[in-house]
C-alpha cells in the first residue's frame, strides 16, 4: 500500500472513530501471537495528542534478561496533520512502571506554544540498565510511553506517536 493510501485510511479511521486511533503499525504483525524477544517497533496515526500525562503506546517484551540495556526511541509530532497549531507535547518512558533514563521520571517537554512553526517534534532517547533493576530480569516486559500536552497546550491537535524498543547486550 502507497503512503498516499495509508494515509488516506487512517484520516478515514480517525474520522470515523471521533479522534480515538483504530490503525496501528506493529513490527510484530499479525496480531503478535508471541512477544519478540529483543526488538519492537510500534506507530500510531493522527490522534488527538490529549493532556500530559496518559498512555500513549504500549510495546512488550518477552522477557528481560541479564546484562542488557532496554533502549527506547520514541517521537510525537504533529508535522502537517496540524501546521501552526499551539502546542506542548511531553513525554515519559517507563519498563513494567520502573521509569528510564535520562531524569528518571521528568518529563521531555518541546514549547511550540506560539503559531509560527509548521510542525512540533519531540524526539527522545531513553534507556534502562536491567542488571540495575533486577525486577524485569525474567519477566515479561512492558515498555509505555507516556505523554501529552504538558500543561493542557495543544491537548486537542491530532499528532503522530512512534516508539521502537531494543534489548541490548551490555
Amino acid at each position: 500500500m502507497s503512503i498516499r493510501a495509508c494515509s488516506v485510511v487512517a484520516a478515514i479511521a480517525f474520522g470515523m472513530i471521533g479522534g480515538r486511533v483504530a490503525l496501528a503499525v506493529d513490527s510484530c504483525g499479525a496480531g503478535c501471537p508471541k512477544s519478540p524477544k529483543a526488538a519492537r517497533s510500534v506507530s500510531m496515526p493522527p490522534a488527538p495528542l490529549g493532556v500530559f500525562p496518559q498512555p500513549l503506546l504500549a510495546v512488550g517484551l518477552l522477557k528481560g534478561k541479564a546484562k542488557t540495556t532496554l533502549n527506547v526511541e520514541a517521537t510525537i509530532a504533529t508535522g502537517p496533520v496540524a501546521p501552526g497549531a499551539a502546542v506542548r507535547p511531553a513525554m515519559i518512558v517507563d519498563a513494567n512502571g520502573v521509569p528510564m533514563e535520562p531524569a528518571a521520571g521528568l518529563p521531555l517537554i518541546e514549547d511550540c506554544g506560539s503559531s509560527s512553526h509548521f510542525s512540533c517534534t519531540l524526539t527522545g532517547t531513553f534507556w534502562l540498565d536491567l542488571d540495575q533493576n533486577p525486577s524485569l530480569i525474567g519477566v515479561p516486559i512492558t515498555v509505555t510511553l507516556t505523554g501529552g500536552g504538558f500543561g493542557g497546550v495543544g491537548a486537542a491537535v491530532p499528532a503522530m506517536r512512534t516508539m521502537t524498543v531494543r534489548m541490548t547486550k551490555k
